[in-house]
């Protein structure tokens, strides 16, 4: 979205008072509003507001939402002698020193496996190559953040997962499954909430057969299917606390979905689980051979 803004150094034409005079500008999702205060010139400012790709937060942070890009992309008009051109198009050097506002509205589902009452909006430091948190407000009840900056850049809401220990979070579907090595040490993993579905990524060879080990915390009920490389295809299913056998009919990569029972007790960060898959041996016997007793010469 972009958005022309006009500045005015005595009274706007509706006669309110510059000091009153804020303006906004949205995204053509409605997601994000940015509040932009008095103009400190005569003019025009154009700003936009779209959204970007972005890199991922740090450590157990998770976006909640897409990255969006806020930038000036004109500024026209008489800013008491200075030269446009020379500005450093920085936001105090527009509004006299005044923050704009962010605010960025969520969903139910974009808080799946984060902490709802951490929420903060972040700024994309491009000099430090980092995520800067700014100093936000959240309003859980019109499901909105918000916070004030006098920087333009790329801005993103961003929460912290609900269950730290839970890393490989969020693996919700097969494009996001995590990808386990049979034989490796188990994969140790948590339901952080009813909801809550794991997926795993194991590439399997014909010639050999599997188990599938699973054990559950206590109290802690689930199940797990596998899937066909198409990750829809179902070939088997087990019960958390089970070992299971499984012989993959062809090479390639298969998909393993976890999620606790709908009548599960525990379902926090205490639901601990561990997978595991590994080829089964053959067990090779020799035969016993009688060399008899040697005779004495």
């Amino acid at each position: 979205a972009a958005a022309d803004l006009a500045g005015f150094a005595e009274a706007p034409p509706d006669e309110a008072s510059a000091s009153d005079t804020w303006q906004t500008v949205v995204d053509t999702a409605g997601v994000v509003t940015v509040s932009v205060p008095p103009l400190a010139f005569i003019g025009q400012l154009s700003l936009a507001l779209e959204p970007v790709p972005a890199p991922a937060p740090s450590g157990a942070w998770r976006p909640v939402g897409s990255a969006y890009r806020l930038q000036p992309v004109q500024v026209v008009g008489d800013l008491a002698g200075r030269d446009v051109a020379q500005l450093t198009v920085a936001v105090a050097e527009l509004t006299a020193g005044l923050p704009l506002s962010i605010a960025v509205r969520y969903a139910d589902a974009d808080l799946r496996h984060v902490a709802s009452d951490a929420l903060s909006l972040f700024r994309w430091d491009v000099a430090q190559q980092q995520w800067l948190p700014l100093l936000s407000a959240t309003d859980m009840e019109q499901q909105t953040a918000s916070a004030g900056t006098l920087e333009f850049g790329t801005f993103q809401l961003q929460g912290p997962l609900r269950c730290a220990d839970d890393a490989s979070e969020p693996d919700d579907n097969d494009y996001a499954a995590t990808v386990i090595v049979p034989g490796d040490e188990p994969a140790l993993r948590l339901f952080d909430s009813p909801a809550d579905e794991d997926w795993l990524r194991v590439d399997l060879d014909p010639a050999a057969s599997y188990i599938i080990d699973t054990t559950g915390a206590p109290a802690v009920d689930g199940a797990w299917t596998l899937f066909d490389q198409d990750g829809s295809t179902l070939l088997a299913s087990g019960e958390l606390g089970a070992v299971d056998i499984f012989a993959p009919p062809h090479a390639g990569s298969y998909y393993l979905r976890v999620a606790p029972a709908q009548d599960a007790v525990v379902v926090d960060c205490d639901a601990l689980y561990t997978l595991r898959v590994a080829a089964i041996t053959p067990q090779v016997f020799l035969p016993l051979i009688d060399a008899g007793v040697p005779e004495n010469r």
